[in-house]
């Protein structure tokens, strides 16, 4: 849904509905009225970045628009450049407290650990701990929530 235009929406919603038209277009418009103030925000973000020429996350991680450039994506880069942030952030100071031979692949939005068997509960509190924590910092009005898989998980499913 980023960057897509309210046909383009309806479209969507109508192509994995049975609804009709003025149907599809009722409920869009509900849905939405119930974000009434992410419009307002995807306006004011955009404005910013139309005005200055560029947008910042919230650590100040910057990207310019150009001239030829469509300035859509101003919301993404202020959402996902933060939430990359804050997850190198976590990164970091799991990296301090773990050590670096834990870190087996950090990924973009997923960390490989390897962790002894006997202390897996505890390293998962801490895990947890450290990137809500990281999170809460930079985000302190959304409770955030963190999710763990085995690797076995990952080979189950085709993934080796």
């Amino acid at each position: 849904m980023y960057g897509m235009n309210f046909n383009n929406l309806l479209s969507l919603v109508m192509s994995f509905s049975n609804l009709n038209q003025d149907s599809a277009l009722k409920n869009l418009k509900l849905f939405l009225s119930r974000f009434s103030k992410l419009k307002q925000y995807v306006e004011e973000v955009t404005l910013r970045l139309i005005s200055s020429r560029r947008i910042e996350t919230i650590l100040g991680n910057h990207r310019k628009l150009y001239d030829e450039e469509n300035p859509r994506w101003a919301l993404s880069q202020v959402i996902q450049g933060t939430a990359s942030l804050i997850f190198k952030k976590s990164t970091i100071r799991l990296a301090k407290i773990l050590g670096n031979e834990a870190l087996l692949i950090p990924m973009h939005d997923g960390i490989l650990l390897q962790i002894n068997s006997d202390s897996v509960f505890d390293a998962k509190a801490l895990i947890s701990d450290i990137f809500m924590n990281t999170f809460r910092e930079i985000c302190p009005n959304i409770h955030p929530s963190v999710k763990f898989a085995a690797w076995s998980h990952y080979k189950d499913c085709g993934h080796s």
